[in-house]
């Protein structure tokens, strides 16, 4: 019996787009000590199951709608496998040939091509910040204009935390508008 084994690594939506080597980087270690990756979750909990040890590189594609049947058959020619698609966000892995390195194994050619890839699902994560502090903003409103002090307490512990969300994620809007920028150069 395959035995599992469960990792939390700090680890949001975001991450994806803005430390994706990062992640990439540790997926490989964990595969190389003889753990592959069967799932994970947007809060950071990643389920790993026993293997071989074996040198795998994985990398995450951004492109929506890119899972089409031409689309598999192109990637597998290329000898990547998916391992998980969550919110159309796509994770691949190909064991590497002898003495090939990590970071000839890309999946586009070029910088440009990555960045038209990523730009959709950085445009949707960037409205869902802003509706994120447009709804701290509803709460400051709702605190200050409440006599209730009970109710106060109550608000601002939710308001702490969603200041604490919104700001660990202002990386989702670096990234978004470095991308932008690089593209019109």
């Amino acid at each position: 019996m395959m035995k599992n084994k469960k990792v939390f690594m700090t680890f949001q939506t975001s991450d994806a787009f803005v430390n994706s080597d990062w992640l990439e980087e540790r997926l490989r270690k964990e595969h190389a000590q003889g753990w592959k990756l069967i799932n994970y979750s947007w809060w950071g909990l990643f389920t790993f199951e026993e293997c071989e040890p074996a040198d795998v590189v994985y990398r995450f594609d951004f492109a929506q709608d890119v899972w089409t049947p031409g689309m598999v058959r192109i990637y597998q020619d290329a000898g990547w496998t998916k391992v998980l698609d969550k919110s159309g966000i796509l994770l691949l892995k190909r064991k590497l040939a002898e003495g090939e390195l990590a970071s000839s194994a890309l999946l586009y050619e070029d910088r440009r091509t990555q960045l038209e890839a990523r730009l959709p699902m950085l445009k949707r994560l960037v409205w869902l910040e802003i509706a994120s502090f447009c709804f701290i903003l509803y709460l400051l409103y709702t605190i200050f204009t409440d006599n209730h002090f009970s109710t106060k307490i109550y608000w601002l512990s939710i308001l702490f935390f969603l200041s604490y969300l919104s700001l660990s994620r202002l990386n989702v809007f670096r990234a978004y508008y470095r991308a932008k920028k690089e593209l019109t150069e």
